[in-house]
């Protein structure tokens, strides 16, 4: 569980690169992929972090508030129903919680976050952000889990399903309080199966 197999070639380190056109790296193990998330509230820090990984040797790990970018230089990544060459469906990351009562993690669609209606919404609302734990921003969203991941929980979940149609530019790790939220392992797909077969592979090392 502690290894993570190398699925694919990358082609551009931190633009990330499609594999078969099924799966797609946005972060897992580049130093570099820190600076693009330019952006930090309240003294947000994000920084990679070398010992308490879910696979691989190194992992994001954020401050709160939250740290964040609306637009990634060579992101545009299509969510959408049935994905064509370089058009995706599926997400996969790990996420754990240390301290304080939430975790989120938020998908800009051209440079434009969610609208804001009341805190949990079902699936099917253009909120794009995850939770787990207590919604402390309020901002609109899906609750994975009424807790907070105290341990690396892997995720996987299908996009278009939660969220519509959206064209992915950016992305926002929103630890909220506590001491720091960590995420290792995000990836995009064109299936559902690809994903599992990642996380199997994940699990098994």
């Amino acid at each position: 569980m502690k290894k993570l197999i190398v699925v694919c070639a990358v082609a551009a380190v931190f633009a990330a690169g499609v594999c078969r056109a099924e799966t797609l790296k946005l972060f897992d193990e580049e130093d570099g992929f820190v600076d693009l998330i330019s952006q930090h509230a309240v003294d947000s820090v994000v920084e990679i972090e070398a010992k308490d990984v879910f696979a691989g040797k190194k992992a994001l790990k954020v401050t709160p508030q939250q740290s964040y970018i609306e637009t990634i230089d060579g992101w545009e990544y299509h969510i959408t129903d049935k994905p064509g060459k370089g058009e995706f469906r599926y997400i996969m990351f790990a996420w754990k919680k240390l301290g304080g009562e939430g975790i989120m993690i938020q998908f800009p669609d051209s440079g434009q976050w969610g609208g804001v209606t009341e805190a949990i919404v079902e699936p099917g609302e253009p909120c794009r952000r995850y939770v787990a734990g207590e919604n402390v921003a309020g901002w609109s969203s899906i609750q994975i889990d009424k807790n907070i991941p105290a341990k690396w929980t892997p995720v996987i979940r299908d996009m278009y399903a939660d969220f519509g149609e959206f064209i992915m530019t950016g992305i926002a790790f929103t630890p909220f309080d506590g001491d720091v939220g960590l995420w290792d392992c995000i990836y995009l797909g064109t299936t559902k199966d690809e994903l599992v077969k990642l996380a199997d592979k994940i699990k098994n090392k």
